[in-house]
């Protein structure tokens, strides 16, 4: 699993209208100074839609994953011998993927690259359950089973 850090304002869109907002008083800026928004701000209503276009573009174009067909934030590579294999599933700035050892090597090659900021790659273990959009998955430790709940 995958935790994008203050993933709205990594976004590579900008904002399709005008958008002004009066700079904090922290600041001590002269009185009546008005900013110019330009890119997607938390507080902003489309700048969750904004982060998805550009996280989901990312796995589309880099990671060379197909979008399925009920859900767009499914996404799945397709049977190859010499590409990485992986299901991915989006949810905000949260990533939960299983993948081979080449695919988990390529998402962060490509993370990289793209220099998103995230937090260190969780992995399930029997002893390390997961949490992701509202879900708990859980390793067994006697047969070799996930328990999702």
């Amino acid at each position: 699993m995958r935790d994008i850090s203050q993933a709205y304002t990594q976004s590579h869109t900008s904002l399709a209208r005008d958008f002004y907002i009066r700079p904090p008083r922290e600041l001590n800026l002269p009185q009546g100074v008005i900013w110019k928004i330009l890119r997607p701000l938390y507080g902003i209503p489309e700048a969750g839609t904004h982060w998805f276009r550009t996280y989901h573009n990312h796995h589309i174009e880099k990671l060379n994953l197909q979008q399925a067909s009920y859900d767009p934030c499914l996404l799945f590579t397709t049977k190859s011998d010499s590409e990485p294999q992986a299901i991915v599933g989006l949810q905000t700035d949260d990533t939960l993927f299983a993948g081979n050892i080449s695919f988990k090597e390529k998402e962060q090659e490509q993370l990289e690259k793209a220099q998103f900021l995230a937090k260190p790659l969780q992995k399930l273990t029997t002893h390390f359950p997961l949490e992701f959009n509202s879900t708990t998955l859980t390793k067994s430790t006697t047969a070799s089973s996930i328990t999702i709940s």
